[in-house]
């Protein structure tokens, strides 16, 4: 699932059509989160965001190592959240989720396969104050 999200006119835009990513993001920031991606959302991520292939195969690989690429039009991190893992009414012991980031000029993709708290958050923060998605210069 993909959700999207980008400043415009002091407001909050959410859930446009990607094919308005590329014209958005020549006018502003925007973000894309996508969550447990599909066969159709990894397509989008390497034929129409044009992001290496061996980067794609990172985010698909839940066991990959921290990191930070460097590629000509953007940088691609892979990041580890810790948390509580959650069984039940029981919690028991740590979960480690893997979060991957591809950054761009007025692009960030956040790829992830289980909902993480840290995204939910910010989010939340959002609607709050869109601003804080404005890019500074």
């Amino acid at each position: 699932m993909i959700e999207t999200f980008r400043y415009n006119k002091k407001k909050l835009q959410k859930n446009f059509p990607l094919k308005k990513v590329h014209a958005y993001s020549k006018k502003g920031q925007v973000w894309l989160d996508i969550l447990n991606p599909t066969k159709e959302d990894v397509k989008f991520l390497e034929h129409e965001l044009k992001f290496h292939h061996l980067a794609i195969e990172d985010v698909l690989n839940e066991r990959q190592l921290a990191k930070v690429d460097h590629y000509d039009d953007y940088h691609f991190l892979v990041i580890h959240a810790l948390g509580i893992a959650d069984e039940g009414k029981h919690k028991h012991g740590v979960e480690v989720t893997q979060l991957n980031i591809f950054l761009a000029k007025n692009l960030i993709v956040t790829v992830h396969l289980k909902p993480m708290t840290a995204i939910e958050e910010t989010k939340r923060r959002l609607k709050e104050a869109p601003e804080l998605l404005q890019r500074r210069r």
